[in-house]
């Protein structure tokens, strides 16, 4: 009994002095100290209490601090610690070309308003001397570029009227050598060459002449004819000349000149018949194909014309696109460039908090923050100004907790640096995946929250709040008016179940319970015990043999509350897996949960050097293995104090 009472005193003295050592770090902290120096002092009183009045006196003598069982209102809240971040956000960023040097830029943490905006205020001056430099070669380009595009529209223009003219004189020459070749045989003729229906080595073809080939025959049967004639005339004036002479009446003068005009016309007669026979056999036959050919040709020559235009204005329209494409993009880069100058002075186009990148990155940028000087490249973001009005507090909810979190939830925002302030807030966004631990949390396989948005509901206009600001957020989950509950450490696991020591008339019973919310400090009973009955705030040493156990009767599936959330139970309460063998995979994971605990409070410098230590298998299991002694545990403890202060850090999301 002196033992205990003194362990409590300890307790109470250690939480005195580590109160009034911890520097002040927000309300929140402050609050959640009072309250476990506030329950330490209950239990201690409870403990006097039980020792001076006698409330319980076991059936083996021992005696026990009791918690009456009590119907009250039961706020369930989960604590969560986080910052200040805006869910919108405007990036500046550098749209010069290439690297450019940042000459002026506004002082972080300076508030853009409304006036700044309506003024035009310069956010940033970037360097672009190059960009004019290069500015002035480009219109003399873009100038040579207009030229060569006209150029190419005037020889499109003026090649599209040749082939019209090419083609329409070609079409011409198919018309007339086809008109040539019908005025000479004429049309029946000339269709039937065209089809090629004549064979020229034949005369059959030659009956059917007609047009001039035919008018030519004509002349030369005619002239055939006509010498025919004028020879048998000559001959019957020659018979008569010869009777004449031989009777006396004429001289043979005469006769000699009728014998001469005979031959003459002999002659005459034979050299029309050549003439005919010539015409037939060769001058027709040429003549005719000659004709036919021409036309022949003239229609090869139209389908020449023809693809040569296609080709000549393919090229003509294929300089065109090239001159308009360059001209194009000459004149794109000139008004490029002249963005580049206009956007070298960068003014403010929304109200703001003014942040570097380096500060809300600082990877991207390293040992170079951002200042006048720097050298930045295009598409980089040097500044970001979170829109103030959409601030909201980002944390992260236990993962155990995350189940009892909803969006639309009521929550109150305290700020670190404004301890005497809280803000009404409502749960906005929960993320569907836990966080990804990294570093030491995930070298020890720590368990990760589930990032939360939490708006501020009545921001009331304070410009106080700064995006960063360590925040920590109390979400009502629940509000329960009529709730039976017990302190947390009250309930116990035996055998896979959830039980709690009652003081019964006859001695101590075992209950069953069934546990719903729980707080940091109490837990919510919804089956297994009854208003004012007394339950032990810890078991008894020994158990008696013969103690009365009594469970939960089976729920019937009907009877069952469907509005009645399933809620995990508080850690420490997890039931068991039923005859399974020891898991050491699963100490091993709760020797990283309380690593990681640890870890949260040591001074960084040791964490850092811890951490280093731990990358070494053997050191890291040794570590596990102590850490799963209660005695080696509590000496750990006092070996990692932090040397600059000689005393553990408390929580800095301020945990009960």
């Amino acid at each position: 009994m002196d033992d205990q009472l003194n362990i409590d005193e300890q307790k109470m003295e250690t939480e005195d002095e580590a109160m009034e050592q911890e520097p002040t770090h927000g309300s929140s902290k402050k609050k959640i100290i009072k309250v476990s120096v506030a329950i330490s002092a209950v239990f201690v009183l409870l403990y006097f209490a039980n020792i001076l009045l006698g409330q319980f006196r076991g059936p083996t003598g021992y005696q026990i601090p009791t918690y009456t069982v009590e119907n009250e209102l039961m706020r369930v809240t989960v604590t969560a610690g986080g910052a200040l971040q805006a869910l919108r956000s405007h990036e500046v960023q550098s749209k010069v070309e290439g690297s450019t040097q940042i000459l002026n830029i506004i002082p972080e943490g300076t508030v853009i308003t409304e006036a700044d905006v309506e003024e035009g205020i310069v956010l940033m001056e970037l360097d672009a001397s190059d960009a004019r430099e290069r500015l002035e070669q480009q219109k003399i380009t873009v100038e040579d570029a207009s030229a060569s595009y006209t150029q190419a529209k005037e020889d499109h223009t003026i090649q599209k009227e040749q082939n019209e003219s090419d083609i329409s004189q070609a079409e011409l020459n198919v018309r007339f050598t086809l008109m040539e070749l019908q005025r000479y045989l004429g049309d029946a003729l000339a269709e039937r060459a065209v089809d090629g229906g004549i064979d020229f080595e034949s005369r059959e073809w030659q009956e059917d002449i007609g047009g001039a080939a035919l008018q030519r025959r004509r002349e030369l049967e005619n002239a055939v004819s006509l010498a025919g004639e004028e020879l048998t005339r000559t001959q019957e004036n020659l018979h008569w000349t010869r009777e004449l002479v031989n009777q006396g009446f004429v001289n043979r003068n005469e006769l000699v000149a009728d014998e001469l005009e005979e031959k003459r016309r002999k002659v005459q007669r034979a050299s029309a018949e050549e003439d005919l026979e010539l015409f037939l056999r060769y001058t027709l036959v040429k003549e005719a194909e000659e004709r036919l050919s021409d036309y022949i040709e003239s229609k090869r020559n139209l389908e020449r014309t023809r693809a040569r235009a296609r080709g000549r204005m393919a090229q003509a329209e294929a300089k065109l696109r090239s001159r308009r494409s360059s001209y194009g993009l000459q004149e794109e880069r000139l008004e490029r460039l002249e963005a580049m100058i206009e956007h070298s002075t960068v003014r403010a186009s929304r109200t703001g908090l003014v942040v570097y990148a380096s500060t809300t990155d600082p990877r991207h940028f390293r040992n170079s923050p951002v200042q006048e000087g720097l050298n930045v490249r295009q598409g980089q973001t040097i500044i970001t100004i979170p829109d103030l009005s959409t601030l909201a507090a980002r944390v992260e909810v236990p993962e155990t907790q995350a189940q009892m979190v909803r969006a639309g939830q009521t929550a109150e925002i305290s700020i670190d640096a404004m301890s005497d302030n809280y803000w009404k807030g409502e749960v906005r966004r929960i993320s569907p995946m836990a966080a990804q631990q990294t570093g030491f949390s995930a070298l020890t396989g720590g368990a990760g929250g589930y990032e939360t948005d939490v708006i501020f509901t009545e921001l009331g206009g304070n410009t106080d709040l700064k995006p960063g600001m360590s925040a920590t957020v109390e979400i009502e989950v629940a509000r329960i008016p009529d709730a039976l509950s017990l302190p947390i450490h009250a309930v116990h696991t035996r055998d896979g179940r959830r039980v709690c020591w009652v003081a019964g008339a006859e001695g101590p019973e075992l209950r069953e319970v069934e546990l719903g919310y729980y707080t940091d400090t109490h837990v919510e009973i919804r089956r297994g015990l009854k208003e004012n009955e007394q339950v032990m705030l810890a078991q008894p040493e020994t158990v008696p043999r013969d103690v009365r156990v009594i469970l939960l009767p089976e729920r019937d599936v009907e009877s069952q509350d469907d509005d009645m959330p399933d809620i995990d139970p508080p850690p420490g309460l997890e039931a068991p897996e039923a005859e399974e063998p020891e898991d050491n995979d699963r100490d091993d994971d709760d020797a990283g949960e309380q690593i990681e605990r640890i870890l949260e409070g040591v001074a960084p410098e040791l964490r850092r050097r811890i951490e280093e230590r731990l990358q070494d298998p053997e050191r890291r299991e040794r570590l596990m293995e102590q850490l799963k002694d209660p005695e080696s545990r509590e000496k750990m403890l006092e070996r990692m104090q932090d040397p600059a202060s000689g005393e553990r850090r408390q929580d800095g999301r301020g945990r009960r």
